[in-house]
């Protein structure tokens, strides 16, 4: 068994020498590619990316489903702005209005 580190100069020099392949058992020459550490296999799952981007169309369904009925909740706030506000005739609000100088 050969280390890392050597048996990686062994295989450059067998690529280079056209070696690479095939190995003479009498001499020692060549590097057999069976003998090549296997490699990582790639990931097959995305990337994370960013947390905006992974949840955007879950983002833009909610936003549509509330926009559904967004008419008629804005109707209701300035309904009941409206009923909020203090009756403009009135006996207080006359006198309120005379005292504060206007007509």
């Amino acid at each position: 068994m050969v280390n890392p580190r050597k048996a990686n100069a062994i295989r450059k020099e067998a690529m280079a020498d056209g070696t690479y392949g095939t190995f003479d058992v009498t001499t020692g020459i060549g590097w057999d590619a069976a003998w090549d550490r296997p490699q990582k296999l790639p990931s097959v799952r995305p990337f994370k990316g960013h947390k905006r981007e992974r949840t955007r169309e879950a983002r833009a369904q909610r936003i549509e489903g509330l926009m559904e009925d967004m008419d008629d909740k804005i109707q209701d706030y300035r309904d009941a702005f409206v009923a909020s506000k203090p009756e403009t005739e009135g006996f207080e609000n006359m006198i309120k209005n005379k005292q504060a100088g206007k007509k």
